[in-house]
């Protein structure tokens, strides 16, 4: 699947077999196209576990990510078929107008700077953090739901009498207004989270549980 918008690009490829017979590849394929059609698309790492908690009833064999705009482009390619004796092979290739980077799980790693009169202590915390960016591609699995977010749900499921649609446009807003209501009878979820007033909208509202909100959107409905 692909999309091309506003001058950005972005292609996924995925290759997996099911793990039961029982899986709803209708929704799965909704939530792919709901994914690539209306989400930002910038940071990889997002884009990697959102699609692997979407795929998740799939055994993964191959995926690749592609994602470009104007001089800058980043591509992610993981392949678990042992066709050539070598497991879990890993590409991560960045190209932008200050550097090009390529990091080969087998063959290593290959950085060109395009500027040579750049600033040594910036290229070495560049690389550091480039560095700590691809151990993280290379190892990110699916989003893991934790007691909170489990709590949230059954809180929501008790107040609106339905099932959360993470990918609804409207959840975000449908969770703060629940979680104020609740506020003023003294219920709460077990973790740190604040209001504050919202002038776009006039209404208080919670970075935290906005934060939370975003994080489930791989599970559409639960």
């Amino acid at each position: 699947m692909a999309r091309e918008f506003d001058g950005e690009s972005f292609e996924v490829r995925y290759e997996g077999i099911p793990k039961s017979k029982n899986i709803d590849e209708i929704e799965i394929n909704r939530m792919i196209r709901d994914f690539i059609d209306n989400y930002k698309h910038t940071n990889m790492l997002e884009n990697v576990t959102i699609l692997r908690t979407i795929l998740s009833d799939y055994i993964e064999t191959g995926l690749e990510l592609k994602y470009s705009k104007k001089d800058d482009s980043e591509t992610v390619i993981y392949n678990h078929i042992y066709n050539t004796g070598l497991a879990n092979w890993f590409l991560f290739i960045k190209d932008s107008q200050s550097y090009k980077i390529k990091y080969d799980s087998i063959l290593g790693l290959k950085l060109n700077y395009f500027n040579e009169a750049g600033n040594i202590k910036k290229y070495t915390e560049d690389l550091s953090e480039i560095m700590k960016y691809i151990s993280d591609l290379s190892s990110a699995g699916p989003i893991v739901i934790n007691d909170t977010d489990k709590e949230l749900i059954e809180i929501y499921k008790l107040f609106y009498k339905e099932s959360p649609d993470f990918s609804s446009k409207d959840i975000n807003i449908r969770v703060q207004t629940m979680m104020i209501i609740l506020a003023e009878f003294g219920i709460a979820l077990d973790c740190d989270y604040a209001f504050n007033l919202w002038e776009k909208v006039k209404m208080p509202v919670s970075l935290t549980l906005e934060a939370m909100v975003k994080k489930l959107y791989p599970f559409g409905r639960i």
